[in-house]
């Protein structure tokens, strides 16, 4: 079987995608901080942090293992994480052989605000299932995940 071989997008679609890509991030960011953060004592980063450190096991070794997933400077994120250690969501220790590194570690008052803001989230999803039903949320989930995973990687 012949297929045709698929040839490169143009600088103008690359351009358009970016875009529409940007713009789509962004409408996500506002409804997500207004229906699920506005009215709480945590901020979506702060939630952001909570999932990293979960996905990584409860602990990281240094502040540049949470930074690169954040759309911050790593000077705002040490202010992000004195703030959620003020509100018990996690704890800092200094390795002793090492004063640079900074091990930041999910605690139980964390672990039960990321589970109660989840099961506000899981809440809204048939709703919000009825309005995407006609998009292949498989391909494009997977789509959006290799494009993170390149522009991330550009960062190391």
């Amino acid at each position: 079987m012949f297929f045709a071989k698929k040839s490169s997008p143009t600088e103008n679609q690359v351009m358009d995608f970016f875009k529409s890509l940007m713009e789509a991030s962004h409408a996500v960011h506002l409804f997500v901080e207004k229906v699920f953060f506005a009215k709480s004592d945590i901020t979506m980063i702060q939630f952001g942090i909570i999932k990293q450190l979960i996905a990584k096991g409860g602990t990281v070794d240094t502040m540049t293992d949470l930074w690169c997933d954040h759309h911050t400077t790593k000077g705002n994120l040490s202010g992000v994480i004195d703030r959620m250690i003020e509100s018990g969501y996690v704890s800092r220790r200094e390795d002793p052989s090492d004063r640079r590194k900074k091990q930041i570690t999910l605690t139980k008052i964390g672990q039960k605000k990321h589970d109660e803001i989840e099961a506000m989230m899981r809440k809204h999803i048939p709703e919000f299932s009825k309005k995407i039903s006609e998009i292949p949320l498989e391909s494009v989930t997977s789509s959006l995940q290799m494009i993170r995973d390149i522009h991330i990687n550009a960062l190391k």
